[in-house]
């Protein structure tokens, strides 16, 4: 998932910078019962703290801590701590019913997190204009805005204007808008008789969106989960990538999987979650639509498939825009935040 990469590609991109990295990632597990030590871990705070010192750190750069960790783990380790904000979970975005204990552990562990992180962070890193103004209006200290980085294309890219797929890379998961996207591909009737809709990804609502796509028969394509190198393929072979996330179910911090199209070339059609619409309007990569209307995703669509000289501008301006996500981009500007803190 999108944190998890973001992760991933920024540590290599501090190693071959000289920076040396120590991870830890996974250490600590919530299950069941368990989950109140979302609330506050102490075996967390000193793992995390004696890691810190048995590494001899200069800088501990937080992501998704109210996961696993806890706000226990903020100012556990006496040097300067930086966190990402991957999402809008500590403002209020929430990840299970509105019922139940879970619900409230989630909210409860992201109020924690939100107070320690205002007396301890020497800095904030949003991955998107959108979430670095909640964190300032949040009272977060020292807010920048550091994108999401995308890793190099693999193997071949066909010009976009060659193909005709269109391509959903996401957790299939009702915030992510795919039973709209759904529903507006089958709009599309013979507009897209040459085109398959391509569902990459899984999750909690595969079942149901199976049943909703089963009348479009083999014109969609489940894919299922797909690794770096896979998608890579996928999307150097498809004419245009949605990401039809719907703020009103759960908001996006950003969207990955818009910075990976627009890295390979591809129009990307982006619905108006402020998070989504800012990274698609930045790079130029395509038009952004009202979310949830499945009838003015399809006309999108439909223009697309139909106008080569759109697809073609589209896919030049992503080419270009996309440069302040490389992962060189992104490592100087996070390594520029620690510098700022070191420097203080």
């Amino acid at each position: 998932y999108g944190a998890e990469a973001y992760v991933r590609r920024l540590v290599a991109g501090l190693r071959d910078t000289g920076d040396t990295v120590e991870v830890l990632a996974g250490e600590r597990r919530h299950r069941g019962a368990g989950k109140a030590f979302d609330l506050w871990d102490p075996g967390a705070r000193r793992l995390v703290a004696a890691r810190a010192r048995s590494f001899g750190a200069d800088i501990v750069h937080h992501h998704n801590i109210s996961r696993e960790l806890s706000a226990s783990v903020l100012g556990a380790t006496g040097v300067p701590e930086v966190m990402t904000l991957h999402d809008r979970r500590l403002f209020g975005a929430r990840e299970h019913s509105r019922l139940g204990l879970r619900r409230a552990v989630e909210a409860l562990g992201s109020a924690a997190v939100l107070r320690a992180a205002r007396r301890t962070l020497s800095a904030t890193i949003g991955v998107s204009d959108a979430v670095s103004s909640l964190a300032r209006a949040a009272g977060l200290p020292s807010v920048s805005t550091v994108p999401v980085p995308v890793a190099e294309p693999v193997g071949v890219l066909l010009p976009a204007v060659q193909c005709q797929d269109i391509l959903v890379a996401a957790r299939l998961a009702p915030d992510k808008g795919i039973d709209v996207v759904v529903d507006a591909f089958a709009m599309l009737g013979d507009a897209a008789a040459g085109s398959r809709l391509l569902i990459a990804g899984d999750g909690p609502s595969e079942s149901a969106l199976r049943r909703r796509a089963a009348a479009l028969g083999e014109r969609v394509v489940f894919l299922g989960w797909l690794d770096d190198l896979e998608l890579s393929a996928v999307l150097g072979r498809v004419r245009a990538v949605v990401v039809a996330s719907i703020p009103a179910r759960r908001p996006e911090g950003s969207s990955l999987a818009a910075v990976e199209a627009a890295a390979h070339r591809r129009v990307v059609v982006g619905s108006d979650d402020p998070a989504v619409a800012e990274v698609v309007t930045a790079i130029g990569a395509g038009p952004v639509v009202p979310a949830g209307d499945a009838g003015a995703l399809a006309g999108a669509l439909g223009r697309l498939l139909s106008d080569d000289a759109a697809v073609e501008a589209y896919a030049a301006a992503a080419a270009t825009g996309v440069a302040r996500h490389s992962v060189g981009a992104v490592t100087e500007a996070t390594r520029a935040v620690y510098r700022q803190v070191l420097d203080a």
